[in-house]
């Protein structure tokens, strides 16, 4: 006697050949259970490189601050030399 499950269905039969890859998908229901199946699988195999998280340093070189203060003195000196010309 083995603990087997039996396929209730036979859709259900050609959805497992169709997600194990044996076949091309066919229904919407094999077609999202493939492509599930493969990405789960592009998970295991890059692990690291799904996981990461990249985050913006709180330090960068050129913030929003400085950006407002350059342009308000670029403004300045451009209305001062327009005004001696």
């Amino acid at each position: 006697m083995t603990n087997k499950k039996k396929m209730s269905t036979k859709q259900e039969h050609l959805d497992l050949i169709a997600a194990t890859g044996k076949e091309d998908p066919f229904s919407l229901y094999e077609v999202a259970w493939w492509k599930f199946l493969d990405q789960r699988a592009y998970e295991e195999r890059r692990r690291v490189g799904v996981t990461i998280q990249y985050q913006p340093q709180v330090d960068t070189f050129h913030n929003r601050d400085m950006h407002k203060k350059q342009k308000a003195l670029m403004h300045k000196v451009t209305q001062d030399n327009h005004k001696k010309a």
